[in-house]
């Protein structure tokens, strides 16, 4: 049985350090090689993409990614979500096999780190940072009115953790939740900034269902990963957001902090 991902509040308020404000870390060891395509279920050939190891899990000394894209490679490096991440396109077409040892008792904000420095060795990456107008989401109060109920804490659950759940299959959920981590995980869902102006204030228990395909479809766009085909009958998360918390997800413009890539090389260079 799959996990569901708990969403913190803070996911997209901070990013990791820049290097130069960090302590010199690097990897042990580190191979990064163009990926190989392979045959794919339905006939053409795709990437198989994977992130193993690392800092929180059973290989901490260790990280594995497969057909990882230029992209990916910089969201997590700079802990950012893909819509503040700006390139050329090809950022997420070209793809790299990438297998590295990590000094022992490392961070996942060392690990971080470790990532800017490779891209900048190998990739010749430079960055650097600005506010750009874009399309974003307002959550505010539906015609019908706010539906969410409000929480009461489990007296049997005493270290229960607040904050709100994203299943894998379309399946969003909450125990005493804000309007923030709210925003937060549509965010997350949608890859697109969703500001907070429902006007709530309390903490909230909610569970409702959406079309996670259709969302996945928004992800692999900004990623550059082939999509996959709408599930039919399932209800459009804004349609979701709106009937079930009576909600409304309000399409807007306005400024984002972005890291914009000024130079990154398609191919890397030798060690």
């Amino acid at each position: 049985m799959k996990k569901a991902i708990l969403v913190p509040a803070v996911m997209f308020c901070s990013a990791i350090p820049l290097l130069a404000q960090a302590a010199r870390v690097e990897f042990e060891a580190a191979s990064i090689k163009p990926a190989e395509a392979a045959a794919i279920p339905g006939g053409g050939r795709g990437y198989r993409v994977g992130f193993a190891g690392g800092p929180g899990t059973s290989d901490p000394s260790r990280i594995d990614y497969k057909g990882a894209s230029l992209k990916m490679l910089l969201m997590r490096a700079y802990g950012l979500p893909a819509y503040q991440v700006i390139g050329p396109e090809w950022l997420g077409s070209e793809r790299f096999d990438l297998v590295a040892t990590l000094p022992p008792a490392t961070t996942k904000e060392q690990l971080a780190i470790m990532l800017q420095k490779l891209l900048q060795d190998r990739f010749g990456l430079q960055t650097h940072r600005e506010s750009r107008e874009m399309s974003l989401f307002v959550l505010i109060p539906a015609k019908s009115g706010p539906k969410l109920k409000a929480s009461v804490a489990d007296p049997a659950k005493p270290d229960r953790t607040p904050g709100v759940w994203i299943g894998p299959a379309g399946h969003m959920g909450s125990y005493q939740a804000s309007a923030a981590m709210l925003c937060g995980a549509l965010s997350a869902q949608l890859n697109r900034p969703v500001q907070d102006q429902t006007g709530l204030t309390g903490v909230y228990d909610f569970e409702f269902d959406y079309d996670a395909e259709e969302v996945r479809q928004i992800g692999a766009d900004l990623l550059g990963l082939a999509g996959t085909p709408e599930a039919p009958g399932a209800a459009s998360i804004f349609t979701a957001v709106q009937e079930k918390l009576g909600l409304k997800l309000e399409p807007r413009k306005g400024p984002v902090d972005v890291l914009v890539v000024d130079r990154i090389l398609k191919t890397p260079v030798e060690n």
